[in-house]
């Protein structure tokens, strides 16, 4: 930014030390002037801010640990809901022990409850989120 503004102090400078014309040289130069300023404050808002989370490792650290804690007791809590125990399959061994051989997750209300945990702790660590539909 700082090219930008040393391009339109030499304008300006070109402009009072330039011959007379229909404008006065201190129209020209309050015209430049705020010209620059437009541009300046223009350039500043398209350049991708600094953003404050994603350059603080400690809160990232803790806002993944709280996902993480969060996850595990909804996974601990609701047994019901993210294991479907109708499709548990079992066999019999050899030595006559009954085996868990297969048994269902039910992923998606996994996922929704992962998005769930994943917005509220990011409104909570971060501020607001536009969600997409």
């Amino acid at each position: 930014m700082e090219k930008i503004n040393d391009l339109f102090e030499a304008k300006v400078t070109k402009t009072i030390e330039a011959y007379p014309s229909i404008f006065s040289k201190d129209d020209v130069v309050e015209l430049l002037n705020d010209l620059k300023t437009n541009v300046l404050n223009a350039v500043h808002d398209m350049l991708p801010q600094p953003s404050a989370y994603m350059n603080d490792e400690k809160k990232f650290d803790e806002f993944s640990q709280d996902v993480k804690n969060c996850l595990e007791q909804y996974l601990d809590n609701s047994s019901n809901e993210v294991i479907n125990y109708d499709s548990a399959e079992f066999c019999l061994t050899y030595d006559r022990r009954i085996e868990l051989e297969d048994i269902e997750l039910n992923s998606c209300n996994i996922i929704e409850e992962l998005d769930s945990i994943l917005i509220d702790k990011w409104k909570e660590f971060y501020g607001e989120v536009e969600e997409n539909e």
